[in-house]
């Protein structure tokens, strides 16, 4: 039996460091998820703009509005998936 009063405490700061790693890890993921997404919105939105435009008679104004609506998704996608991974913690 070891009688080292630090022990403990080192052990403690081993699985903090851990923990630490796994939510940087978690906030790369995010991060990586929303650009991805962010880009493919967009770029699928750009080639159907001319499309969409047509068909459904949109001006450059609500064109505008499809893709800040598509953004917001993006971003509170990201927000909904970061607040669901810290709860867990």
């Amino acid at each position: 039996m070891d009688n080292d009063p630090k022990g403990g405490v080192e052990l403690e700061q081993e699985s903090l460091g851990e923990h630490v790693g796994g939510v940087r890890w978690t906030i790369c993921a995010l991060l990586f998820a929303a650009t991805t997404l962010n880009y493919m919105d967009r770029m699928v939105l750009g080639l159907l703009k001319p499309t969409i435009q047509q068909n459904i008679h949109m001006t450059e104004v609500g064109y505008g509005y499809v893709v800040v609506a598509c953004w917001s998704w993006a971003v509170s996608l990201t927000g909904w998936a970061r607040a669901s991974a810290t709860s867990r913690s």
